[in-house]
């Protein structure tokens, strides 16, 4: 894991709302590697975290 950049984001209320694993990284092509984890609360429920989103974004390197 040596190398690896994780980033962590916050919502303005202080709660954890997206993790980034590998910003920053690309594949030979170009292309991003990063694993992004995004958190959704429910505010109505006390904030409480109601869900955990995955995504890759493949997204071609610019430039």
């Amino acid at each position: 894991m040596s190398g690896r950049t994780v980033e962590f984001y916050y919502t303005t209320q202080g709660n954890l709302g997206r993790i980034v694993d590998g910003a920053g990284a690309t594949d030979e092509g170009g292309a991003s590697t990063a694993k992004t984890f995004g958190f959704l609360y429910e505010m109505t429920q006390g904030g409480k975290n109601w869900r955990v989103e995955l995504s890759r974004h493949r997204a071609a390197r610019e430039g």
